[in-house]
C-alpha cells in the first residue's frame, strides 16, 4: 500500500478514528527519539493538528466558562 492510499483512507475515516491515527503517529515519533535534523526533514504538516470548527467552538466555550476569572485577570 502506498502512502497516498493510506492518506486517502485516513481522510475517509470519521474524525474520532483520525484522532486515534494522529495520536499513534505522535507517540510513534516520540518513541523514535527523532533528532532535530530528522524533524527538519519531515513534512511541515507532520506536526500540525486540526480540529473541525464545531469541536473548537465547544472547547473554546468550555475553557472560557471554566476559567473566566483567570482570563479576566490575565487580560488586565
Amino acid at each position: 500500500m502506498t502512502a497516498e492510499e493510506i492518506i486517502k483512507k485516513i481522510k475517509a475515516m470519521p474524525k474520532s478514528e483520525q484522532a486515534e491515527v494522529f495520536a499513534f503517529v505522535r507517540n510513534w515519533e516520540a518513541s523514535e527519539k527523532k533528532t532535530g535534523l530528522e524533524l527538519k526533514e519531515a513534512p511541515a504538516t507532520a506536526s500540525v493538528n486540526y480540529m473541525d470548527r464545531d469541536t473548537f467552538s465547544q472547547a473554546k466555550d468550555r475553557v472560557f466558562q471554566q476559567h473566566s476569572e483567570l482570563l479576566q485577570k490575565l487580560a488586565k
